[in-house]
């Protein structure tokens, strides 16, 4: 279970030039500022982009539709990511992105969080809509350090494995309803004794269907949620994860002493920032070997104008009804941009069904109904047991805005500068010229 982490907003230098303006329930962008990012604020460009909110924005057609699920197999290395500073939408281009410092190591990609630094986020460019996600990682360890593997939606609906530092012998599981808040949505899952989550690798899946959700390690199911369990008398909905959701990764210091006591609380005291990993190899880590994504099939009744991408209908739900598969362009040439004039150039890639991308380290194909093709391109449950809630080196580093909300945002950005590999050892501070802040948004059990 966890607090309420306050939310910290810092945009890059373009944004904090003009006027911030915040978005909600109550408070809808304007037309000149029609996109409502994942961090609640409006804005044009990459805020139009993964994590646009439909509901807030000026109204949904701001927001980019989503790049279509696709199965994928990465073997993790560096190469397999972009910057994110960098993602103007062509899923073409990378299956993800990344924000913060990742370093080769072995046959595995650590994500690093550098002395008084915060941390790292991975982001797919794609969207799941149904289907099993397997992450093959190690953890990160320490009082304070939270590594998280989640999908997250646009409309905040979420599935999650968080970990926290101090404890290794336990994993969390959650999930929301586009950001609702349930306190008794987290169960505690415990690994095998003797086998602690930072220094084995494990298994760690989502298997994500319309009508249940289960999560396994190592092939064993250790939770299971079904929808009809969730459903609410009192707004008449299942409050059960039901859109489009990007795979998300991080490591993070919830123990910050800039965080509220509840968080610190939770991630188990203040981060050491002069704990053994700290002294060598000179960052806290989590290690991902691997992670496949197997898409299933778009629910019947689905509405299908095309095969490239999601997208969300006006409505007042925005739940699986409201989404329909279109082939309108994903893609953005300007930071100006937004889903009213996006880019519309005739790009082969986008208008064929088969292309392969030499910039992907994973291989990949999309699906979006029956037939797959060849593409380059969490609130009321019932009470239960864990296993089933039916029965009651050096680092490339990056910067710019990734992650999700609700279970846990992590906003890293920067005034001025560039993102680039460096040579710098891992443990430095950021660069200068780098005004570097993050904004945690994490759920359950609010201590502000």
């Amino acid at each position: 279970m966890r607090p309420v982490l306050s939310l910290l907003l810092l945009l890059a230098s373009s944004v904090l030039a003009d006027e911030v303006i915040e978005c909600d329930a109550d408070n809808k962008c304007p037309e000149d500022k029609p996109c409502c990012s994942q961090y609640g604020v409006c804005g044009t460009g990459v805020n139009c982009l993964g994590g646009c909110d439909p509901r807030h924005s000026f109204n949904a057609s701001a927001c980019l539709p989503m790049p279509v699920c696709r199965d994928v197999d990465l073997k993790a290395s560096t190469d397999a990511f972009e910057i994110d500073t960098n993602y103007l939408g062509d899923a073409n281009e990378t299956d993800w992105v990344y924000n913060g410092y990742l370093i080769d190591y072995d046959d595995s990609v650590l994500l690093a969080m550098p002395k008084e630094s915060y941390g790292t986020v991975v982001s797919s460019t794609f969207y799941v809509w149904y289907g099993k996600i397997t992450a093959t990682l190690k953890t990160s360890r320490g009082a304070g350090v939270v590594t998280s593997f989640i999908l997250f939606s646009n409309v905040h609906d979420e599935i999650d494995w968080e970990f926290v530092g101090y404890n290794l012998s336990q994993v969390e599981t959650n999930y929301y309803y586009q950001g609702v808040l349930n306190y008794t949505n987290g169960r505690n899952v415990s690994l095998e004794e003797d086998v602690n989550s930072f220094e084995y690798f494990h298994d760690y899946e989502i298997d994500w269907k319309e009508d249940v959700i289960t999560w396994s390690i190592d092939g064993d199911v250790v939770r299971t949620l079904k929808k009809e369990d969730t459903y609410n008398e009192t707004t008449d909905k299942y409050m059960f994860p039901q859109t489009p959701s990007r795979v998300q990764l991080s490591i993070w210091p919830a123990g910050a002493e800039s965080n509220a006591i509840g968080t610190v609380s939770w991630a188990g005291g203040n981060v050491d920032w002069d704990s053994e990993d700290i002294q060598d190899p000179g960052y806290f880590y989590y290690t991902l070997k691997e992670l496949t994504v197997e898409c299933y099939d778009v629910p019947d009744g689905t509405e299908e104008d095309g095969e490239l991408a999601y997208y969300f209908k006006e409505s007042d739900a925005f739940d699986q009804g409201d989404i329909i598969i279109t082939n309108n362009s994903t893609k953005i040439k300007s930071l100006d941009d937004t889903g009213f004039d996006p880019d519309e150039d005739d790009d082969d890639d986008e208008s064929s069904s088969s292309s392969s991308s030499s910039s992907r380290s994973s291989s990949s194909s999309s699906r979006t109904g029956s037939s797959s093709t060849s593409s380059a391109t969490s609130t009321s449950t019932s009470n239960s047991n864990d296993d089933d809630d039916n029965n009651n080196s050096s680092p490339t580093t990056s910067s710019g805005t990734s992650s999700a909300a609700s279970g846990f945002v992590q906003n890293m950005s920067q005034t001025s500068g560039s993102s680039s590999a460096t040579s710098n050892n891992a443990a430095a501070s950021l660069s200068a010229g780098f005004l570097t802040t993050i904004s945690f948004f994490a759920s359950v059990l609010g201590f502000l």
